[in-house]
């Protein structure tokens, strides 16, 4: 990887990549090759996990059991992934929804449901909200 960039991800459900499930006997429409990031193609590879044919259609049950799951159990991602949380709100720190000057430079707040039951709250400089 060129630059390392820290991340947390949270997931809902109980396992990474559950939605793919949902359409899991569903082919994609592009091939491996526009699925797999070069980082992560990178991480896999130095873990000596063989990857799919580069232009090969999978399946969406593939990509989670040849990419997401290999993936997420790598050392340098485990520890940033956590099942069974769900996301309750993001906002910026300190401001309310109303456009304040500064509020572009104020870190996220991430309030998260941990396990059904206990709440947390993170600070990040970015968010990608992948809910649907």
């Amino acid at each position: 990887m060129s630059k390392e960039e820290a991340f947390i991800l949270f997931e809902s459900e109980k396992e990474i990549g559950t939605n793919f499930l949902d359409y899991g006997h569903v082919r994609l429409f592009s091939p491996w090759e526009y699925n797999i990031d070069d980082a992560a193609k990178e991480l896999l590879l130095k873990h000596h996990i063989s990857l799919p044919p580069k232009d090969e259609l999978p399946l969406g049950e593939e990509i989670v059991f040849k990419y997401l799951k290999p993936l997420s159990q790598l050392p340098e991602m485990k520890p940033y992934i956590h099942v069974n949380s769900r996301l309750l709100h993001v906002g910026k720190k300190g401001f309310d929804k109303v456009k304040t000057k500064g509020r572009d430079q104020a870190p996220f707040i991430i309030r998260v449901k941990v396990n059904n039951n206990e709440e947390k709250i993170y600070e990040a400089k970015a968010v990608i909200d992948a809910t649907d």
